[in-house]
């Protein structure tokens, strides 16, 4: 099975048992450069047991959050989606 058809989970998956296996380490770099992986690798990195959420501080350190969610989207009309989306939600 070749490793791009695999989902960004079981990427992961597999390199956290081989860390030292060069092919999916390729894979993984792949993904991470190429910004149309970008959502589903977070997503995934966000699966891996003993992660922590991701929080955003503000630059003086008055606001911080921890997103519900980080969307990457490739068009104007995918982001307007995306915020009327969230909007939906209560978000």
């Amino acid at each position: 099975m070749a490793l791009s058809s695999l989902s960004s989970d079981e990427i992961l998956h597999k390199l956290s048992k081989h860390p030292e296996n060069k092919e999916l380490l390729y894979e993984t770099t792949v993904r991470i450069r190429d910004p149309s992986h970008n959502q589903d690798l977070a997503q995934a990195i966000g699966h891996v047991a003993g992660a922590k959420p991701l929080t955003w501080v503000n630059c003086i350190g008055q606001q911080l959050c921890q997103p519900k969610m980080i969307l990457y989207p490739a068009s104007i009309e995918a982001l307007v989606s995306a915020v009327n989306d969230a909007n939906d939600r209560g978000l």
